[in-house]
């Protein structure tokens, strides 16, 4: 899809050096420069790039269920939450990380990575609701055990570099989004693979 043109008069404000504000990833790694980039390919984590563990509907009624997504439901903020279960998918960090969490990737989506890896002009981001105070160490780690490489790894903060609360995560990925558009407004072509109900992604 064509980028608005309407993007092109605010980009000015910002050159890309702004975008590392938001990488999780060494800040040694410079942006692209805006010219390099003609397609950005934005890819979500949870059940699209990696099949995330959920509650399971057959033990937990649907009130418990709730309680247990909700980041107020425990103690350490409930399941998206809690880097620890995360941590201990399949057999645990330990184990899983030699094996590359073998299992537990989409592998459709894990194949259009890897051509985004290969195409040159193509801008990666992983972006993902998750906190980058408790997830960000460990969602490298995932990712790094597989191979794939992002030229960003965005995570949410509370405090966006924008100086915005990310008040939920809708909030936090549009106003990434807007920026990163902003920036990049000479792309031609924009992905973004998001999760389903299925959990296997789709491609817009």
């Amino acid at each position: 899809m064509m980028i608005a043109q309407a993007a092109a008069s605010s980009s000015r404000e910002y050159t890309p050096e702004h975008m590392q504000r938001w990488n999780s990833l060494p800040s040694d790694r410079p942006m692209p420069e805006r010219e390099a980039v003609r397609a950005i390919h934005v890819y979500d984590f949870d059940n699209t790039l990696f099949c995330s563990p959920l509650p399971n509907s057959k033990i937990w009624h649907s009130p418990t269920l709730s309680n247990l997504q909700s980041p107020d439901g425990l103690a350490n903020g409930g399941w998206w939450h809690d880097p620890r279960i995360l941590a201990a998918t399949g057999k645990g960090l330990e184990i899983e990380e030699k094996r590359a969490w073998q299992g537990w990737w989409n592998e459709n989506i894990v194949q259009l990575v890897e051509l985004s890896m290969q195409q040159k002009d193509a801008l990666t981001v992983l972006l993902t609701g998750r906190g980058d105070t408790g997830f960000a160490e460990l969602v490298h780690r995932i990712v790094k055990s597989r191979g794939l490489v992002f030229d960003m790894i965005v995570l949410k903060s509370k405090i966006m570099p924008t100086g915005q609360q990310s008040q939920n995560t809708l909030a936090f990925k549009t106003a990434f989004l807007a920026q990163l558009l902003n920036i990049y407004s000479e792309a031609q072509e924009l992905r973004l693979v998001i999760p389903m109900a299925s959990g296997s992604g789709q491609l817009m």
